[in-house]
């Protein structure tokens, strides 16, 4: 394993080093196995997404974890922009998310908006982090909530989708490839008389992040309009690709409201081979030696 030290004589580092790759080889197959065994579950989920609301609540909330049970292991590159117009001035900004998960349960997530950046690797029981331009540190694994992270990363459709769900409706689907797997493409519109309203799961914010929390715009804004396409897997009914463009307006004053037009792409890759996530270089998380304590002081007053 990656916390055997040099000083081991070689018996052991032998037997250890088989008992290393025995587990590791069990741990790649079972992955592997439910992987199987999730995609047949999620199969039919794509054919039934246009006309069963609950299907299209299942799959719009997917989580990281149930997406990488069914997918076995995949990368993500995402990126979410909005253009914020009040009174004729526009500001625009670009966050980019990267995500990458392996058979075992590995990770390696990048957050990226103007402000700041957080990098984290997941290696079995151990995590690697670096704020911004930071060195990458090494941490115990119980210091940071590592899944939270990568799971606000891999969330940003629902997050997107989220403001519009009042409106959210769906066209004709047609057959469709994202790389070499088949998948059903389906059209996004906006709706004004929605069946319901989808309710897509709540996304929980690790309190640690750097990035601002979203403003309370986001329960107040009225959706104006909403494009784009779903690419949902045939095989686990996981999203693999999504384009999302739309508009809202938040109604902060009586003449010119301010406007946001908001932006979300995304495409899963190199689903079920990616290789192993192995440790990053990284320096120790730095901590402040406590000076040794004096057992005798009570004596000396």
């Amino acid at each position: 394993m990656l916390h055997e030290t040099s000083r081991m004589i070689f018996a052991n580092a032998l037997v250890a080093g088989v008992l290393v790759c025995v587990s590791a080889c069990g741990s790649g197959d079972k992955s592997r196995a439910d992987a199987r065994a999730n995609a047949a579950a999620g199969g039919d989920l794509a054919a039934r997404f246009v006309d069963d609301i609950d299907v299209q609540r299942e799959v719009l909330s997917t989580e990281l974890t149930e997406a990488a049970r069914r997918l076995g292991s995949f990368e993500l590159e995402a990126s979410s922009s909005f253009v914020f117009s009040r009174s004729g001035e526009d500001v625009e900004q670009l966050d980019t998310y990267a995500v990458t998960r392996d058979a075992n349960g590995g990770s390696h997530t990048v957050i990226e908006t103007p402000e700041s950046s957080l990098e984290v690797y997941r290696v079995e029981d151990e995590i690697y982090v670096r704020y911004d331009k930071g060195h990458l540190r090494h941490k115990p694994l119980r210091e940071m909530d590592v899944e939270s992270v990568a799971e606000l990363a891999y969330s940003g459709l629902a997050q997107t989708l989220q403001i519009f769900e009042r409106v959210l409706a769906f066209g004709v689907p047609e057959a469709a490839k994202v790389g070499d797997r088949k998948a059903l493409r389906v059209p996004v519109l906006a709706a004004r008389d929605a069946r319901s309203a989808l309710h897509i799961a709540p996304i929980v914010r690790p309190p640690f992040l750097p990035e601002t929390p979203p403003g309370s715009w986001r329960s107040v804004a009225r959706p104006l309009d909403v494009r784009g396409a779903l690419w949902i897997d045939l095989a686990t009914g996981v999203v693999t690709r999504a384009e999302i463009d739309g508009r809202v307006e938040i109604a902060d004053r009586d003449v010119r409201p301010t406007q946001l037009t908001l932006r979300y792409h995304s495409q899963l890759s190199h689903i079920g081979a990616v290789p192993t996530i192995t440790a990053p270089k990284a320096r120790p998380e730095f901590r402040r030696q406590r000076p040794p304590s004096d057992q005798l002081s009570f004596f000396r007053h």
